[in-house]
């Protein structure tokens, strides 16, 4: 439990720094999509871990 939740803010501090780097380098044409993509798996990630085994019962997303 730990352990993911550790891999899903590497995760999203990954993309945050990607994203800025892109925009700086003005290589940035689709933000508000490529930020809904982040948020989407963001959403995912959090979603299997904190409802761990459960998810298959709950979840519609996977």
């Amino acid at each position: 439990m730990k352990q993911a939740f550790l891999k899903m803010v590497l995760f999203f501090i990954i993309c945050f720094i990607y994203t800025n780097y892109q925009m700086k380098n003005e290589l940035y044409f689709t933000s508000e999509s490529l930020m809904k993509v982040h948020f989407h798996l963001l959403e995912k990630i959090i979603f299997f871990c904190f409802n761990g085994k459960r998810r298959k019962s709950h979840c519609g997303l996977f």
